[in-house]
């Protein structure tokens, strides 16, 4: 998250392995944040997407990978209309909100 400006104090410490990969995504910190169950690691990746110009086409295709995919696009709708899904945990718009604001991704 450091990467993308989202400096975070955390008592988890994150650790992505892709003996491939050259440069971790955007969209890939997404995922493996939402990997680490808790509406505190949800709130983040939400800051991230707000934040960054995310891919959505290749974020619902990593999300499908890992199983994900209704909580990807309850997320996306989150961001985009400001609705929650019954059936996925996410945080009330105005504590989101305060947050992204606080990192610089909502204005």
């Amino acid at each position: 998250m450091g990467e993308f400006g989202i400096q975070l104090v955390s008592s988890f410490k994150f650790y992505f392995y892709a003996p491939r990969a050259k440069e971790i995504t955007p969209e890939e910190t997404v995922m493996h944040t939402l990997l680490t169950d808790g509406i505190t690691n949800t709130t983040y990746a939400l800051i991230l997407m707000a934040k960054l110009s995310i891919d959505r086409k290749k974020l619902l295709r990593k999300a499908e990978e890992y199983g994900l995919e209704p909580q990807v696009r309850a997320m996306i709708d989150f961001l985009d209309g400001r609705k929650t899904s019954s059936s996925v945990s996410l945080p009330n718009w105005s504590e989101f909100a305060e947050k992204a604001r606080d990192y610089g991704a909502l204005k």
